[in-house]
């Protein structure tokens, strides 16, 4: 598996096409509904499933993709509670 730590998105990076991408939507779709239809509520079943559908390649990306979203989460985080102690300080100066 090759990196290509110049490119902008991990996509990118993998050297995944669109239609990759689109191959990867579909799977998770397909192994979203059939958890949500109750086929395999199981957390087990369900790593098994996307095991068995998912290359290696894949799994790289919806796990960078997954750890990027919660990076994302947290520095959004960060910045409302560094505004927010901004705006209290503010406001306790001005008393």
């Amino acid at each position: 598996m090759e990196f290509n730590h110049d490119k902008n998105s991990i996509a990118e990076a993998l050297g995944m096409s669109e239609k990759h991408l689109e191959e990867i939507g579909a799977k998770l779709s397909s192994l979203t509904l059939d958890v949500l239809k109750g086929e395999s509520r199981k957390p087990s079943h369900v790593a098994e499933k996307i095991a068995h559908e998912l290359s290696y390649s894949e799994l790289i990306f919806v796990a960078t993709q997954y750890i990027m979203g919660k990076v994302e989460s947290f520095e959004e985080h960060k910045r409302e509670i560094i505004t927010d102690a901004l705006k209290k300080l503010l406001r306790d100066l001005e008393d």
